[in-house]
């Protein structure tokens, strides 16, 4: 089972991971895919609201615990609508009670942002196998 905290928090300086996770609570994902995920990597493909509308590539390589995530915003690589999308789309895969841990210290006690954030966006699943049971 992957530590999606340890892996975010190992990738996003802090203000990138407080920044992305106001947008995934104001629900600012429009949407968050999983192309392709195995036990060695994943590809996520997004797309969040910001000034505009972003696409986001994010690679993750579980061996080597990176994350490259490529935006089409002016800051381009691993920014907070990269972090936004990973949280959207771990959410449901992190251990109940760990939704925001990887948000350390900013509103980590709220684990209700995601029922009570306006999003009404549907986030494709990683493959059951990569699931953690809520």
């Amino acid at each position: 089972m992957t530590d999606w905290t340890k892996l975010i928090n190992a990738n996003f300086d802090l203000p990138v991971r407080d920044r992305g996770r106001v947008y995934r609570n104001r629900g600012l994902v429009l949407s968050a895919e999983w192309d392709d995920y195995d036990s060695a990597h994943a590809k996520l493909i997004s797309r969040v609201q910001g000034g505009s509308v972003y696409k986001q590539t994010t690679r993750i390589d579980f061996e080597r615990q990176t994350i490259k995530g490529e935006c089409s915003c002016p800051v381009g690589h691993n920014c907070k609508h990269v972090v936004a999308a990973l949280l959207k789309a771990t959410a449901k895969m992190a251990p109940r009670g760990e939704k925001d841990a990887a948000i350390d210290g900013s509103d980590a006690g709220n684990s209700n942002a995601d029922e009570n954030a306006r999003d009404h966006v549907s986030v494709a699943r990683a493959p059951a196998a990569f699931q953690t049971r809520l």
